[in-house]
């Protein structure tokens, strides 16, 4: 069975790993917004920015609720709503089980970028 998953290559992973390197070997110290927590680029900014952690949660709680939908379906179908044909269930299981899929990946694959950041020598 083919899917259309997004699939994050290890080629990815060592990819955005050297952009991180060379990120962290050309930083320097923020001079401004130091007081306020902010780097430079952040301080002059009037936009609010998005945290990574955020974002994550954000993803996290889409694939919660695809799950939930696809199994209130599937309860709805059981009970025997007409409205609701078995392809309508299928999809949405179908659907919920890819959102997993690739939400696993990504965090196998933030699990091995973090555990290369932590072996890096500083």
């Amino acid at each position: 069975m083919e899917s259309n998953v997004l699939e994050i290559t290890d080629s990815d992973i060592k990819s955005m790993l050297s952009m991180i390197r060379r990120m962290k070997n050309s930083a320097t110290a923020p001079s401004v917004g130091v007081q306020s927590g902010l780097l430079p680029a952040q301080a002059n900014s009037s936009v609010n920015p998005t945290s990574f952690a955020d974002i994550l949660r954000t993803s996290l709680h889409r694939v919660n609720a695809i799950q939930i939908d696809a199994q209130q379906l599937a309860d709805q179908f059981t009970a025997g709503n007409d409205k609701i044909s078995v392809s309508d269930v299928l999809l949405g299981m179908r659907k919920a089980d890819i959102n997993l899929q690739l939400t696993v990946q990504v965090r196998n694959k933030l699990a091995a970028a973090y555990n290369e950041i932590m072996n890096m020598q500083i």
